[in-house]
């Protein structure tokens, strides 16, 4: 197994999901960020086929006192993008190229994600891991 299962993004603002063609549009953008910025992806895909944890970060950027849609974002939202793209089709119509991490959304057991702010336009991105699920009750 890889050691290596960390995928980030950075200097790319984090979107939520939208309707139609925007949708797509902003997939494509995470998707080709994703492919530019790692080299561990074939690792990757290569690695997790089976039941699968999935860890987000969604660093936003903070400091845009004029533009809070830069920060104040729902997590599921932005998470749906996310889950798209790592997926071998990240469309309804097949069409579209994801990365092919993940075969299909069933093979995620469980959901891991967070916000956090950085004071950086730099720091602003994702972070992903993806590791084995494990089961493990949290009491």
């Amino acid at each position: 197994m890889t050691t290596n299962n960390l995928m980030t993004v950075k200097k790319f603002e984090p979107k939520t999901a939208k309707r139609g063609k925007e949708m797509t549009i902003r997939k494509k953008e995470l998707r080709n960020e994703l492919l530019k910025q790692n080299n561990n992806l074939e690792d990757i895909r290569n690695n997790f086929k089976d039941k699968i944890s999935i860890d987000v970060c969604f660093n936003l950027y903070s400091g845009v006192q004029k533009d809070v849609s830069r920060y104040k974002k729902d997590l599921d939202n932005m998470l749906k993008i996310v889950l798209d793209v790592l997926k071998e089709k990240m469309d309804d119509d097949v069409k579209e190229p994801g990365l092919g991490v993940i075969n299909d959304d069933n093979l995620i057991y469980e959901i891991i994600s967070r916000k956090r702010l950085v004071d950086l336009p730099s720091d602003e991105g994702i972070d992903i891991r993806i590791s084995d699920y494990t089961y493990k009750f949290l009491a």
